[in-house]
């Protein structure tokens, strides 16, 4: 009998939360999974209908309640109801729907959490909210050792199995799906910015500053001339739009720019594989970067983005925000690039078939 699985998680404009979204879809389809989707976000299933046909219900459609009890209907019906990647539990306001999936525990609904990780939690409330998740999960898959040990910590019943990201289900996808060549033609070697904005992070003055420096480190790059062009790229529109235009202005003058917002998921894979280097805060940018053996620089903001070179071998690739003034990025991407051609080609495919593998784990 084929299995069916309720699956949500903040499925919207954002990059990352599209590419594992398109994962776990491909990746259950394989091993013959229905998949019913439930979205956080606003704007639910707006920017990857060009790469996979799924009908994503928001969860806050018609109300909480109304959102609620088709949510718990689907449930019903299911084998089990999973939060499907991304880093679901921190400090910033990530409880992973942890309250939604407590009635349907309740309810005798197996609870999963897969391929997902704990980013800063140093408040009360995220780790209570983690407590309960691991009280009623049955599988924990988490992408990172930190995340591992700190669910371990928290003594739930279910197990708690460590994998890769999810995107990197997407590999041989990746590779083999056509790119747009109209998008990148005339633009010449260039460096492909997605700039994570911090405002949720870091004080209005520390912020600009680290905006300024970033858009210097850029103009530096392309005068040692490393690079034809600059193409700016928003991983989510609704969140980094602004500061992609502060940085289209500070270097305007200097250095060609382009800047590319409300990319659809295709573009946005044609953006980062035609790219000579990319510079980014946010992480599976990085993540599809290394994929496509694109040299990277990874600004770390958070927890998640260092776990992931730690988990790649890739730890060169790292750069502190307070860093880049002082970093010369044409060297630092052919230290990335050397990095990856030593280490990297056995290590993506391993992930790849690593994330197939703790699924079909997961679901027993």
């Amino acid at each position: 009998m084929k299995k069916k699985i309720v699956l949500v998680g903040y499925y919207g404009s954002n990059i990352g939360d599209v590419a594992m979204l398109v994962a776990f879809i491909r990746v259950f389809r394989e091993l013959g999974v229905e998949c019913v989707v439930y979205s956080y976000a606003d704007n639910a299933g707006s920017s990857y209908v060009d790469v996979e046909a799924v009908d994503v219900k928001s969860i806050k459609d018609g109300g909480r309640l109304r959102g609620l009890v088709s949510f718990l209907r689907d449930c019903l019906s299911a084998d089990a109801v999973a939060w499907g990647g991304g880093t679901c539990f921190m400090d910033e306001g990530g409880e992973g729907g942890v309250k939604y999936f407590a009635l349907a525990r309740i309810l005798g609904v197996k609870v999963m959490y897969l391929g997902v990780g704990v980013g800063k939690a140093l408040k009360r409330k995220t780790h209570l909210m983690t407590r309960l998740a691991s009280a009623i999960s049955t599988v924990i898959y988490v992408r990172d050792e930190r995340s591992k040990d700190y669910f371990q910590e928290k003594g739930g019943r279910g197990r708690v199995l460590l994998g890769p990201d999810p995107v990197y289900g997407l590999r041989t996808w990746l590779l083999n799906t056509s790119k747009s060549q109209a998008l990148v033609k005339g633009l010449g070697r260039y460096l492909l910015v997605s700039y994570r904005c911090l405002d949720e992070f870091v004080n209005e003055e520390t912020a600009l500053q680290y905006l300024k420096e970033c858009s210097s480190a850029i103009s530096q790059a392309v005068a040692q001339g490393g690079f034809d062009h600059v193409v700016l790229m928003d991983a989510d529109s609704s969140v980094d739009a602004k500061d992609s235009r502060f940085i289209q202005r500070e270097i305007s003058g200097a250095v060609n720019v382009t800047y590319l917002s409300n990319m659809n998921f295709s573009e946005q894979i044609s953006l980062i594989s035609a790219a000579r280097a990319v510079l980014t805060g946010r992480l599976h940018v990085g993540v599809m970067s290394h994929m496509l053996s694109v040299p990277f620089a990874l600004l770390n903001y958070a927890p998640k983005n260092r776990a992931f070179l730690n988990a790649v071998s890739c730890d060169i690739a790292s750069l502190e925000y307070s860093d880049l003034s002082k970093v010369d990025l044409p060297l630092l991407f052919d230290m990335v690039e050397a990095r990856m051609k030593e280490v990297s080609p056995s290590i993506v495919g391993d992930m790849e078939s690593g994330f197939v593998r703790v699924l079909r784990e997961a679901l027993v």
